[in-house]
């Protein structure tokens, strides 16, 4: 005992560091194949299109013309021609399938003939026999009576129609932005037609005399369609790929005689 006790005895203090290295932790991203990325689906989509403006005339016309119409009239380009069509993206690319129905119309004006001593005269539509439809100059006297004096004479054709088109959009995902050109067909059936003269009567304007009729026009209107836009208006025009009237009943030579329409559109959706 004496000899621990002659021995100093030494305190050793240890100091800890409170220091402790952290493992570094590493932040990995999961990396997607592209194949499982997510890419929003391409829709379908409608159009309802409204055709204000527009001209309709008649080709292949023989010498003397059958059917001798105005090549422009002012109030035969107002016109309400609609079309309202579902588009099928084909393999979610720019081309489209779409199919519908709409409403349109054909009209036609007849130009005065000026006779010696300036007095003019007008033709219209007349059904001289069942089979048959002439192109007649119309009797003031015997279809107006007296005292009238002939303005203008029309006629109109009004169709219902099963529409079928391939359209191209140059926006993938904005159909209705950018450029666009379709082409199709347009199958129209007849629903009304009518002549419509317009007069004035003792000297005050505004009369009219209007013929509703089949006037041995065809039943159906088979026509080629193209069209050409921006956004959503657009340039379009259609040919037609039979007779205007039945064969053999319009007036004479009217068998090869074809309609050609061009128009203006605007898509309202």
């Amino acid at each position: 005992m004496l000899f621990m006790a002659s021995h100093s005895v030494h305190s050793v203090n240890v100091t800890v560091s409170e220091d402790i290295v952290q493992p570094a932790i590493v932040e990995t991203q999961e990396v997607v194949p592209v194949d499982d990325a997510y890419v929003s689906p391409i829709e379908n989509y409608f159009s309802l299109t409204a055709e204000f403006l527009g001209m309709d005339y008649l080709l292949n016309q023989a010498n003397p013309a059958p059917l001798p119409v105005k090549k422009i009239d002012f109030w035969c380009m107002f016109r309400a021609n609609t079309a309202i069509l579902y588009a099928i993206r084909i393999n979610q690319s720019r081309f489209a399938f779409c199919a519908g129905i709409g409403r349109s119309s054909l009209s036609y004006s007849f130009p005065p003939t000026t006779h010696s001593g300036g007095e003019k005269t007008y033709k219209t539509l007349k059904r001289a026999s069942k089979s048959h439809t002439a192109c007649q100059q119309i009797d003031n006297v015997i279809q107006l009576g007296d005292g009238t004096e002939i303005t203008e004479s029309s006629f109109t054709i009004s169709y219902f129609d099963v529409l079928l088109r391939f359209r191209f959009n140059s926006v993938l995902n904005e159909p209705k932005e950018g450029f666009h050109t379709w082409l199709g067909m347009k199958f129209g059936f007849r629903v009304g037609s009518s002549t419509t003269i317009g007069y004035s009567e003792h000297g005050e304007s505004g009369a009219s005399l209007v013929r509703c009729g089949s006037f041995n026009l065809n039943r159906t209107h088979i026509a080629i369609q193209a069209g050409l836009g921006y956004g959503r208006f657009g340039l379009t025009g259609a040919y037609g790929l039979n007779p205007l009237f039945d064969k053999g009943q319009g007036p004479n030579s009217s068998d090869v005689v074809r309609p050609l329409s061009i128009g203006f559109y605007v898509d309202l959706l």
